[in-house]
Formats: structure tokens, sequence, C-alpha cells
């Protein structure tokens, strides 16, 4: 690299791109054909977001084709970014084959489609690799792997996965005997992918003894797996055997296929041999739960059930391992057993150990699914919480306290609407269960599950910053910010528009764009062939995640109402037909309940889930908004969007104010195809309706639908006047006469409604005081408070906290220019 090009990359390294061009210009000066300096000026324009022109660059330099690997790398990266792997590709195949035997060249085609995720442009590259240096055993193991991932491919047609998967099982024999673990490993996936063609020789391999002396985990599931789908049963009986009495790994899974097998065989010895493995090994916990399996292949579980809850209920997963065995139990009796399990130390909670503890919520979240008519069950697992507080003062900072769970069972039967011997009017029921689980929380500060409900509950009621002050207590990093920042984030632009509180979950995607990559050549040149899918997978999921395409919506309505930008979750047009991976998890706050039930908290959700439709819909909205001066692509994406609006999958990711705002978007692109005096009062019309419906001044009570609806019309209301005042611009004959008039109205309107919107948010603030002792006093009065021991809190600072947490978001609103 010469001297002007380090004086190029420190310019680019220090976002000086300004400099950057500079230095690009006099280097050319010099030397005008030098092909790594202009691929230099094309990556400085993408860097810029300047798409155009740096594709227009790489597309002149790639018809040279040339023949330095680092100007193949930066136009292969900048042709990716703007225009997708196909074009990318091409970049690539051109260069091998004018250069057939230059390894390096190839290799850095294979390198750069591997990192850049393009899994048919590695394949190509992974056989122009090993059709020119067969003798190299690691091409060829590159080779079978790149084409069991281009197996894989979502988009594959059958014929493709055929063609893949056959091509994967001729390299994969190629190689010859596995020489690792991981070389095994990705010849068991590859017999697995070719399907039932090489499920005979997968079998075999897999039992093989130069395959078992690997003694490889992964192999040895895989091993039980393709048995039981052969249904060759006495096979998957040998096999589950091995695994539990030759290799001694107490794995259910292995206890469950055993037992299939067994009953499907109907053989007397196999039968004898099962029952009595299981009379040997009822000790351990995978053992006694595969009783329960067993029995549940001829009906009653009861028995067994109790035999397990016997040894085995004193731990927390007791209830979650009998579960889905629950409606094969004699209910009377499983209960009456569970009293009996209790009742001897039920008369001394105050010193009860944590075995006990188990034992009693256990079995009351037995009593929740079993008996869901009980008026009762509230004050008692109240009055339980009560009693084993002593418990909790002895536990370290860091341990878990399952009582509790007492009181999130509380709050979950609370919230499903089930019988209790007291009422708690509509607008107070959350308010109130906020202050048993502030209780709970002061008591406990590392309760994951307590702190996670109250960001739920405190959204819903539309406190954001008291829902993020629990949130940020949970200490939730990395991977699981895109799993989890969903029960903060969700609908953020519309309840707390700010952008600090999506920083951390943002950078996780910047992360995963720049980090995940690199693992994937590291697993080539480590010989780690089998943890190359799962690297790749993990990386395309981030980048296609649900979690992700919202934020950059989120952000964008953010910026909108705040006038700020954020770097790094911009929206461009290929994103609008990504196929977006939902890696959210929903489960964490899924309750107690039978399998297959939906959960409670689905009732308290901030308005429906947001999924690909949603993420679609408000990025065409977004691109349209864009392109009013490009008539041609700006009526395609309205057609998409108007298509997306009838569709029922969009009707059930959207709230009322939102699908509105997409149809105000729509008339509006209708405005720009047409500005008609017709066209503009139905945009009127639509404005209008969706301010006084979304806007309305009367008394009611805030949560997070008023406040969502509200930064809506808000929202909504900074689109159409920039818009009009743009439209009005180009339109002969807007400016003036009845149009003009007619525009000018409808800019007006949209004013003075903003500003009511405003004075009520005024209105609401200033009679605060009163509502926080209004509100506290009705709350301290409710049974399930005075049944709490609430020593440890302020109920009417708790309420001032809410009164102050919705304050904010009214400052908020007030707070806006149109």
């Amino acid at each position: 690299m010469s001297f002007r090009s380090n004086a190029i990359w420190e310019a680019i390294e220090s976002q000086n791109y300004k400099l950057a061009h500079q230095h690009i210009a006099k280097a050319l000066r010099r030397n005008p054909k030098d092909e790594y300096t202009q691929a230099l000026k094309a990556y400085v324009y993408s860097l810029q977001r300047k798409p155009e022109d740096a594709l227009t660059i790489a597309r002149q330099l790639a018809d040279t084709v040339p023949s330095s690997n680092d100007t193949l790398d930066l136009l292969y990266g900048i042709m990716l970014d703007s225009s997708g792997a196909t074009e990318a590709g091409m970049l690539y195949e051109r260069a091998a084959k004018k250069y057939p035997k230059s390894e390096k060249i190839l290799t850095s085609w294979f390198w750069a489609t591997s990192t850049g995720l393009d899994v048919r442009g590695q394949q190509k590259a992974a056989m122009a690799l090993q059709k020119s240096f067969g003798s190299n055993r690691d091409y060829t193991l590159w080779c079978a792997t790149s084409c069991f991932l281009a197996a894989l491919e979502a988009d594959a047609t059958e014929m493709e996965k055929m063609l893949f998967s056959g091509l994967a099982r001729r390299m994969i024999a190629l190689v010859g005997e596995s020489q690792t673990a991981e070389e095994a490993v990705i010849k068991a996936r590859i017999l697995q992918v070719v399907g039932a063609p090489a499920r005979d020789e997968l079998l075999k391999f897999l039992t093989d003894d130069a395959t078992e002396k690997w003694n490889n985990l992964e192999l040895a599931v895989m091993r039980l797996e393709v048995a039981v789908e052969s249904e060759n049963w006495d096979v998957v009986f040998k096999v589950a055997k091995k695994t539990l009495v030759d290799e001694c790994r107490d794995d259910y899974e292995s206890w469950k296929q055993m037992a299939v097998a067994v009953k499907k065989l109907g053989d007397a010895a196999l039968v004898n041999e099962y029952e009595g493995l299981l009379a040997e090994k009822q000790g351990t916990r995978n053992g006694a739960l595969a009783a329960v399996f067993y029995a549940s292949l001829a009906g009653d579980v009861t028995e067994q059930a109790q035999t397990y809850f016997t040894k085995f209920g004193r731990k927390q997963c007791a209830f979650e391992d009998l579960k889905p065995f629950i409606d094969l139990v004699d209910s009377e009796k499983w209960l009456a057993f569970l009293d009996s399990q209790v009742a001897p130390f039920s008369d001394a909670l105050g010193h009860a150990t944590y075995d006990q503890l188990n034992v009693i919520v256990n079995a009351r979240k037995f009593v929740y699914i079993l008996r869901p008519a009980t008026d009762s069950y509230v004050l008692e697992n109240i009055k339980l919480y009560n009693a084993l507080l002593p418990t909790l003062k002895t536990k370290e900072d860091t341990e878990y306290f399952a009582g509790d769970d007492l009181l999130l069972l509380a709050v979950q039967w609370i919230l499903d609407a089930r019988p209790t011997p007291f009422e708690i009017t509509k607008q107070d029921v959350v308010m109130s269960l906020v202050v048993l689980l502030e209780s709970a929380a002061g008591r406990d500060k590392h309760q994951f599950y307590v702190r996670l409900w109250l960001v739920r509950l405190y959204l819903y009621i539309g406190c954001f910053q008291q829902a993020s002050g629990h949130y940020s207590s949970l200490s939730i990093k990395n991977i699981q910010l895109d799993m989890l920042s969903h029960h903060l984030l969700t609908r953020l632009s519309t309840l707390s528009p700010v952008f600090k509180t999506m920083i951390a979950t943002r950078e996780i995607y910047d992360m995963n764009a720049v980090q995940t990559p690199k693992y994937v050549k590291a697993s080539y040149e480590a010989g780690s062939y089998s943890q190359v899918q799962g690297i790749k997978d993990f990386a395309k999921r981030l980048t296609n995640s649900v979690g992700k395409g919202v934020l950059c919506v989120e952000a964008k309505r953010i910026g909108r109402l705040s006038g700020a930008k954020m770097d790094g979750l911009g929206i461009n047009p290929q994103m609008i037909d990504m196929k977006w991976c939902d890696n959210r998890d929903f489960e964490v706050l899924g309750g107690v309940r039978k399998v297959g039930e939906s959960a409670v908290e689905e009732k308290y959700r901030i308005g429906p889930r947001q999924g690909a439709n949603w993420i679609e819909a408000f990025m065409l909205k977004e691109t349209i908004v864009e392109l009013w001066a490009n008539a041609k692509s700006r009526e395609g994406y309205a057609s998409r969007l108007e298509a997306l609006l009838k569709s029922e999958g969009l009707a059930s990711e959207v709230t009322k104010a939102e699908k509105w705002s997409l149809e105000v978007v729509l008339q509006l692109a209708q405005v720009a195809t047409s500005m008609t005096q017709a066209t503009v009062t139905k945009l009127q019309t639509l404005l209008d309706a969706g301010i006084s419906e979304f806007g309305g001044t009367s008394e009611s009570q805030v949560d997070w639908s008023w406040i969502h609806d509200r930064f809506i019309i808000f929202e909504t209301i900074k689109i159409v006047i920039p818009s009009l005042d743009f439209l009005s611009s180009t339109t002969s004959g807007a400016r003036g006469g009845k149009l003009g008039t007619l525009i000018s109205a409808i800019k007006k309107t949209c004013v003075a409604k903003a500003e009511t919107i405003k004075e009520s948010a005024k209105e609401i603030k200033n009679g605060r005081d009163k509502w926080v002792r209004e509100t506290a006093e009705r709350l301290s009065s409710y049974a399930t408070i005075t049944a709490l021991d609430t020593s440890n809190i302020d109920i009417e600072a708790i309420v001032e906290g809410i009164g102050k947490s919705q304050d904010e978001a009214l400052t908020m609103l007030r707070m806006l220019k149109v």
C-alpha cells in the first residue's frame, strides 16, 4: 500500500470524507488508471450514503475485470451493500473466468462470499477452487460444506436442494475417512440433508465404531434422531440403550424413544428390560420423568407423577416437567396428594427451607391450572407470601426466591379476570398490581420476572420512564437484546420518542455486521466445519431480525418527531423485500398455563404484535415519503402499500391509529399522482376523521394507547404539512384558487388540532396532584393491598411516580412543533 493510500485510509477511518476525496483526487492526477484508488473513491461515496455514485464507479471498474485482490474486495463490498449479492458475485465470477489458475483470486472470492453470507456465491467459489486445486483436501471440505449450506437455503427449490445435497455427498466422499470429530459431524449432516436416499448409509455411519470413537454429543443425538426417523425400532432400542447404559448418559430423549420402541415392538422381554432399567434409574430426574412418560403411553399417570413429585417436587423444574402430563392425572387425587406434600411444614412457614418453598410454589401452580374457579386463590397466595418473608431475608442477593412466584401467580390470576372475593375498578387493576410487584421488587432486587412484569404493566399505563428503570436493572446484554428488548422498545416512538433508549440494542446489530462474518472464516480455517451453519444462521437471524426492522422504522419516526437523526438504522428500498426473522422471546412472560393455552400477557401488550407485515408497511410508507419527486417508483410502492392495507396479515399487527397514518400517506400518494379538488378533499376528510377519533379531548384515563394515538397524530401531521408544501410547489395551480385554499385550510386545521391536543395534555398535568391523592387512597383500600405486607413501600410515592412518568410523555407532546 502506497503512502498516499495510507493517507486516504487515515482520512476514511477518521470519517473525514472530504479530506479522503482530496487525497484520492491527487492520487488520480498522478495515475488516472490506478484501479485501487478508483475503488477507494467508490468506497468513500458508499460511506457517504451515495450508493448511485459508488455503483457508477464500481461498475465501470468491474467491466475492466481487475486483477488486484484488494480492488476486488472493495468493489465486492460496495456492490453487496448497494445492489445485492447477485451483481457482487458476478464481479468475482468474471475475475475467476479470466484468471482460472489464480489461487489467490479464487480464495479471495471464497472468503468474500463466505464472510458476506452469500451462500450461492460461496458455493460457486468453492467449486472453482476444488476444480482447479482438488489435491488440497481443505478445499474439498470447503466445497462439501458450501454445497451443504446451499442445499439448506430457505429460497432453494426442491431441484436445487437435490442438486446441492448430491454435490455435497460427492465431495465429502472424496475426502475419505473423517480425521476429526468435526469432519464426522459435517459428513453426517450432509447425509442427513440428502434425505431418504442416504438414510441407511447415515445410520450405518453413525453406529459405526469409527464414528463412535469420537464420543461426540452431537453425533450421539443425531444417531437417535435418525434411528427414530427410520422407524427401525430395534435399532432405536439399541441406540437408546447404548446412550443410557453403555455411555451412562441420563438423557430424557433416549428414555422417551426407548419407551416408544418398547411399545411399538411389543416384545415382553424388552418390556421387562425397560421396566427394570426404569426401576433402577428412578432416582434420577430424567429416569423418574421417563416413568411418567412411559405410563402416559397407556393413560393415567397419577401414580408415577406422585412418585416423581415426592422425589423432585423440591426442585423448581418440577412443575414444568409434569405440565405436559397434567391432563392425564386424576385432578382430585393429584390435588389431595399435593396438599399432603405441603401439610408437614404448613404451620412453620416462617422457617421453611428452600426445598419446602419450592414444594409450596409448585403445588400452587398446579392449583392455578386445576382449580380456575376458586375465589380464594389470590388472598391465599398473598398470605403464603407474607408468611415466607423470613426465608427471603436469609437468602443471598443473587439467589432466586421462589416465593415471589406466589405474587406473580396472584397477578396473573387477576389479569386473567378469574374469580376473587373482592372487586377492583377497571381503571385501577394494573396500578394495584404494580403496587404488589413493587413491594416484591423492593425486597428482592434481582428478581427478573417481577421486574419484567413491572416493565410490561408500567408501559401499559403509559409510564415509560418507570418501565425503563426496571428494564435497566435487568442488565440485558448482547444477544439477549435482540430477544428481549421488545419488552421495552415496542412502539417506542409513540411512547417516549428519544434515541437514547435504543442505542444499546442498535449496537448488537452493528457488531453482528462487523464481527460475526469473521467467525465464519475462523471456523473454516480451524476446520470447524460443523460450526459454519450455526454461525451463518446466527448472522442472518440478526441481519434479518424483526427487532432490527422495527427499530429502523422507530428511528425514522423518532427522527421526524424530534428533528434529530440516528446513524446505523437507515431504511433503503432493498429492506422492503427482506425476509424477516422473528427472534423475540414472548414466552418469558408466558406465565403458568396448560400446553397450548394462550398467555395472559397477550391481553396486556402494547398494541398488536409487530411483525414482518408491520415492518413492510411502514418501510413502504417511509419510502413513499422520500419519493414525492419520483412518480414511477412512488406509484409502485403506493400500490404495494394499498394491497398490504387490505390484507389480514397487516390488520393483525397495527393499531387503529397506525392504520390511519398509513392510509393518510397512501392518500398523499394519490394527491401526488393527481392533485385535484377530489383527492385533496378526500385527504382532508381522512385527516379530520382520524384526528377526531385519536385525539379527542373528552375525559379519559391516560395509558399507553392515549399517548400512542396522539404521538401518531403529530407524526402524521409532520408528514402531511411538508409533503403538501412540496407537492404544491411542483403542481401548476396549487398555489392559488380553490385548490390552494383547500390545502391552506388543511394545514391550518392540522396546526389547530395539534394545539388542542397540547392544551388537553396541559390540563391533565395540571390536575395531577389531586389525581395522585385520590388514586393512592383508592389503591390503599383494596383487599390485595391490605392483605400484603407493604411495610417496605410508600404507596403514594409509587402513584406519584406513575403520575410523573405519564407527565413526561405529556411534556414531550407539548414540546412538539408542527
